[in-house]
């Protein structure tokens, strides 16, 4: 499998040379151990992957020499995943995870009223996002939105066609519009309480079923995006 490197840098698309550091750079030096004419593939998550090609290699820096550019355009129907926080750490960061591999385009996370809050670490979870992007061979890089209650997020996604996967909802194949931008929430452990149900209908957002079994969060997010892997 073809490693991805990332690069924070939106100008990729419009020059011949650059430079790797830090992590990236280590990893090609020290795991991969490439040398001076090997060549790498270069992401920025901004929709520009470049083929290029090692002309120096130092301990921390690499220079690099572009000899082929790919770009894409931000894909035309957005699919925002909005959860509520899970308590243990670990299913947290897999839903994240996951959500990155999915194909989610933004990821909102937000304070439900069954939620029990989790320490976040900003750090780790935008190496995970990455890494994660890294993995998939992703294009765009997702975002990472934080959101206090149900109404922050419906206020913000308020133009999208909004979804709930809700578990008292009648087991039915789910109907979509195919060409409008999604919000498709998850609830957390415990799934949404009565008013949160309530203030989403009202907002006029649709119930779907995930099935027959009632499923944790992390695998509620993993099922109700692949809803919307062909889209």
């Amino acid at each position: 499998m073809d490693n991805h490197f990332y690069v924070d840098d939106a100008s990729l698309a419009n020059t011949e040379w650059l430079e790797l550091s830090g992590q990236e750079a280590k990893h090609v030096f020290k795991v991969l151990r490439k040398k001076k004419g090997d060549t790498i593939t270069i992401v920025n998550g901004k929709g520009c992957k470049v083929l290029a090609r090692i002309e120096y290699i130092q301990k921390n820096k690499i220079s690099l020499t572009i000899e082929s550019k790919e770009i894409k355009k931000e894909p035309a129907i957005k699919k925002v995943l909005a959860f509520g926080f899970i308590k243990k750490r670990d299913r947290f960061e897999f839903a994240i995870e996951k959500a990155v591999e999915m194909g989610a385009t933004s990821i909102c996370i937000f304070d439900a009223d069954h939620s029990e809050r989790t320490r976040i670490n900003p750090d780790r979870l935008d190496a995970l996002i990455k890494s994660a992007f890294k993995q998939s061979g992703r294009w765009w890089l997702p975002d990472l939105v934080y959101k206090p209650d149900l109404k922050s997020v419906l206020f913000e996604y308020a133009d999208h066609e909004m979804i709930m996967a809700h578990e008292k909802e009648e087991i039915n194949k789910p109907q979509f519009n195919t060409k409008k931008e999604k919000l498709i929430l998850v609830g957390p452990e415990g799934g949404f309480s009565e008013k949160e149900v309530n203030i989403f209908k009202q907002a006029g957002g649709t119930l779907i079923s995930l099935g027959n079994h009632r499923l944790r969060t992390e695998t509620a997010v993993i099922t109700a995006l692949s809803l919307f892997l062909y889209d």
